[in-house]
């Protein structure tokens, strides 16, 4: 998939994920909308809890998934402008319904105004550019530019090929490439030889 085809791609996706969280909101009863026990995200003003959104194609197939055991609604107004999510896992699919991006996290939040993920906890991200997987304890994402950056210890996993990058790391889905904060350990599967190396760039 083209950067350009991408870039439009990620901005209708959580413009279109707002708009579906407008839609459920105004549908809600007006109990509903107030927060007054002791939650994780005191200065929310919705908690939604099993929360579960989905955008299908006229012919069924997904375009896109998002779930999570708890939801916490940030608005701007009456307008949804942020949400917080516990135990989140998030799903994006192509025109042909496979399944592209794959994030997981013990939280996760979405910021409509720069549209960015932002991932903390057990996470686990792996997008379509070749299969590469991240696990990481924190990273940010931004889908529009197809970059995600991480300042805290990051292992990212490829055709067989695992490293480690002690300081954090950058992986720019779009254009194919990342940048390894060091000392950095490179491991082979079937191979008990590591190899540590400074900042390294592929």
């Amino acid at each position: 998939m083209s950067a350009p085809a991408t870039r439009t791609c990620g901005r209708g996706l959580i413009r279109a994920m707002i708009a579906s969280l407008c839609l459920f909101l105004s549908a809600c009863p007006e109990s509903y909308r107030v927060i007054d026990e002791e939650v994780r995200e005191n200065d929310a003003g919705i908690r939604i809890k099993d929360f579960r959104r989905e955008s299908v194609q006229t012919d069924g197939r997904k375009q896109w998934f998002v779930e999570a055991d708890e939801a916490f609604i940030y608005q701007k107004g009456k307008q949804p402008e942020r949400i917080v999510a516990y135990n989140f896992r998030f799903e994006q699919y192509d025109a042909d319904g496979n399944l592209t991006d794959l994030m997981t996290a013990d939280r996760g939040e979405i910021d409509q105004d720069d549209e960015m993920f932002y991932l903390s906890g057990n996470v686990y991200f792996k997008g379509q550019d070749k299969g590469r997987t991240v696990r990481a304890e924190e990273v940010e994402y931004d889908r529009i530019e197809e970059i995600l950056t991480s300042d805290k210890p990051i292992t990212i996993i490829e055709e067989g090929l695992t490293t480690r990058c002690t300081r954090g790391a950058e992986v720019d889905y779009a254009n194919n490439r990342q940048v390894c904060k060091g000392p950095v350990v490179i491991s082979v599967s079937n191979s008990s030889s590591e190899q540590s190396a400074g900042d390294l760039f592929q």
